[in-house]
C-alpha cells in the first residue's frame, strides 16, 4: 500500500471534538499530586499551584522503568543498545503533557541535568526549551517557547497568558535533546486538571523510530518538529524513537521497540543507513516487530529527497519492501510504504543542508506522515472505518439512526 502527498490532506487543527473528549473524574489539580492534596491552599505569590510533571499523564513515554525520569528506553533493555542509543534515551525528545484545564494562566518550571551539546542549524531554544500550545476554537495554537538559562543547573522558567477560554486541552512539548532533572507545571489556584481522551479513539501510541531528523533536525523547537506536527494532525498519542546517526536498524532495538504496545511502527531509518544495511537488516527487523505483534500495521518510510535526486538507499528499501509485499502473507497485508516522492519540498528552501528540515520542511512533512499514518489505522483490523461499520450495524440493530 502506498499513500502519496495530497496538498488538501490536513489542515492544522485537531478537532473540535477534543475539548469534549475528557475523562471526567479528576476536579482540579490536588487529585494529580498529593502533595499538593495535603495544602489545597498553597499557592506561591503569582496565585499558582504547582504540579510535579512526574504527576502528570505523559503518553508520550513508552516505558515507566527508565533510568531517568523523562529518558525514553527501560533500563534493562539499555545494555544492549549501542552507545549513542544509550546515551540519547536519557533525552525527553517527543515527549508532552496533554491534559485538559480551565486555567487561564500556565507556567513550567524544569531544570537540565545536561545539555547535548550546541548545533550550528537548531537555536537552544529548539534543543532545550519548552513549548505551550492551547486550543483556540477547536485548533492547536501555539502559544509561547520557554527559552533556556545559560547554565544547566539553574532553573529555567516561563510563565504565559493562555490564549484559549474555559476547560479545554493544552500541550506542554519538552526539550528535544536535553536530560531533564526536574519539571513542574503551574496553574491558578482552583483550576481544574484532568486527563484527556482523543477523539479519533486511537489508544496505543504510534511508536516511531528513525535518525536525527526524527530526533528533531531541525526544527527551531520542540512544538515544530514535524512528528509533533504529525502527532497533532493524526490525533494520536506519539513515541518518539528516534536516534541522531544511530537508526541502522539493529536487531536489538527491534527487541526495544518489541516490547511497546503500538498501534503503529514507523521504521524510517534511511538517513542512517547503506544499501548493504537496509538489504541485510531491514526484513529481520520487520519480522521480529511482526512476530510479537502480528495484528499491528507497520509504514516502512524512504528518505526525503530534497535535491529532487533518487538515492540508492531508497532504491534497497523500496527492493525490500516490494519482496516482502509479494509474500501474500500475514506480514504483507500489515506492510504499508511511504515513498519519498512528495514527502518535502524539492524548491531548495525545505532544509538547511538538503537533509535536516527546517520549520517550512518539517510542517510539510508532518502534514504528509499525519495523512500516512491515519490511512495505516484506518486501514487496520478493528480501524475507524471497521468501528463505524459496527457502530451502523448496532444502530440499525436498535432502530436508532445518526
Amino acid at each position: 500500500m502506498k499513500f502519496l502527498y495530497s496538498p488538501s490532506a490536513t489542515c492544522l487543527c485537531f478537532t473540535a471534538a477534543l475539548a469534549l473528549a475528557v475523562l471526567r473524574g479528576a476536579a482540579d489539580v490536588s487529585r494529580f499530586d498529593e502533595r499538593i492534596a495535603a495544602d489545597r491552599s498553597q499557592a506561591d505569590a503569582q496565585g499558582l499551584v504547582w504540579v510535579d510533571g512526574r504527576s502528570l499523564p505523559l503518553e508520550s513515554k513508552a516505558f515507566a522503568d527508565t533510568p531517568d525520569p523523562y529518558g525514553r528506553i527501560a533500563a534493562d533493555l539499555l545494555p544492549g543498545c549501542p552507545e549513542g542509543v544509550r546515551y540519547m534515551a536519557r533525552q525527553s525528545t517527543g515527549h508532552y503533557f496533554l491534559f485538559a484545564t480551565d486555567s487561564s494562566k500556565l507556567a513550567v518550571e524544569w531544570v537540565l541535568e545536561e545539555k547535548w551539546g550546541t548545533d550550528p542549524y537548531i537555536p537552544p531554544q529548539g534543543l532545550y526549551g519548552i513549548d505551550i500550545y492551547d486550543t483556540v476554537d477547536g485548533k492547536w495554537r501555539f502559544v509561547r517557547n520557554g527559552r533556556l538559562s545559560v547554565w544547566s543547573n539553574e532553573t529555567n522558567k516561563v510563565c504565559v497568558d493562555m490564549l484559549g477560554k474555559g476547560f479545554r486541552p493544552v500541550r506542554v512539548y519538552l526539550p528535544t535533546r536535553g536530560v531533564i532533572r526536574s519539571i513542574r507545571i503551574g496553574l491558578e489556584k482552583g483550576a481544574r486538571l484532568e486527563q484527556v481522551r482523543h477523539p479519533s479513539g486511537i489508544v496505543k501510541p504510534v511508536v516511531h523510530y528513525g535518525t536525527s531528523i526524527v530526533h528533531g533536525g531541525c526544527a527551531s523547537r520542540p512544538g515544530l518538529c514535524f512528528t509533533s506536527i504529525a502527532g497533532r494532525l493524526a490525533d494520536a498519542p506519539y513515541v518518539n524513537m528516534g536516534f541522531s546517526g544511530c537508526a541502522k536498524l539493529e536487531p536489538h532495538l527491534a527487541d526495544v521497540l518489541a516490547r511497546i504496545d503500538a498501534s503503529l511502527y514507523v521504521v524510517d531509518p534511511v538517513w542512517n543507513c547503506t544499501p548493504e544495511i537496509i538489504r541485510e537488516r531491514l526484513e529481520p527487523f520487520l519480522r521480529k516487530l511482526h512476530a510479537a505483534h502480528p495484528g499491528v500495521p507497520l509504514l516502512v518510510c524512504e528518505g526525503g529527497e530534497p535535491s529532487g535526486a533518487r538515492s540508492k538507499t531508497n532504491e534497497a528499501m523500496k527492493e525490500v519492501y516490494d519482496r516482502l509485499a509479494a509474500e501474500k502473507s500475514t506480514l504483507s497485508a500489515r506492510l504499508n510504504y511511504l515513498p519519498a516522492a512528495g514527502m518535502i519540498q524539492t524548491d531548495g528552501e525545505s532544509t538547511h543542508d538538503y537533509c535536516h528540515p527546517n520549520d517550512y520542511g518539517s510542517v510539510h512533512m508532518g502534514k504528509v506522515f499525519a495523512k500516512a499514518i491515519k490511512n495505516c489505522l484506518k486501514a487496520r483490523p478493528g480501524g475507524r472505518a471497521q468501528r463505524r461499520e459496527r457502530q451502523k450495524t448496532r444502530q440499525n440493530e436498535s432502530g436508532i439512526s445518526k
